[in-house]
């Protein structure tokens, strides 16, 4: 059940242009898909689930990655004969463990993509301090976003969108 749900999330996570995804964290390549590790992790995934919407997405990454892809043993995983679905209308994953959210308006360029975490402390490396942090995509930008990468305490207020928003 585990890969089906990374599957999910995989997808679900991508911009419905799939130019972006949602980011948390620290994050030392911020706004970027960061192909060279996206295009191998998908193709496995995609591969052992068979999911059509992980397949799907799969081969547009590979198509937008071009002859940049990664070691061609990677690619062996996705079977290019397996049946491919477009993600299409509303869809949301919830990840409580890691206090995670998508919710997509539909998959069309225009369409609203909303992001949203609230942690659980796992006081581990590069845990993520912050209660809440929310995003939206739209018509093929962030209008709500905050930075991103490595500086300062994830406490300060720029991490925080939600504490921004409400004077905080």
């Amino acid at each position: 059940q585990l890969i089906k749900d990374m599957a999910k999330a995989l997808v679900q996570e991508l911009t419905p242009d799939i130019k972006d995804s949602y980011q948390w964290g620290d994050n030392q390549e911020e706004r970027i898909l960061a192909l060279y590790n996206r295009v191998p992790l998908m193709s496995m995934v995609s591969g052992i689930t068979k999911d059509p919407q992980a397949l799907y997405i799969f081969d547009k990454l590979y198509t937008k990655n071009g002859i940049t892809n990664t070691a061609d043993d990677w690619h062996y995983l996705a079977d290019p004969f397996s049946t491919k679905t477009a993600p299409s209308g509303r869809m949301t994953h919830n990840a409580s463990g890691m206090g995670m959210a998508f919710y997509h308006e539909g998959w069309n360029v225009n369409d609203s993509f909303f992001a949203s975490t609230m942690s659980n402390p796992t006081k581990v490396d590069h845990d993520w301090e912050t209660l809440s942090n929310f995003n939206l995509y739209r018509s093929g930008h962030w209008a709500i976003t905050n930075p991103r990468g490595y500086y300062g305490s994830k406490v300060d207020a720029p991490y925080m969108n939600s504490m921004m928003i409400s004077g905080g």
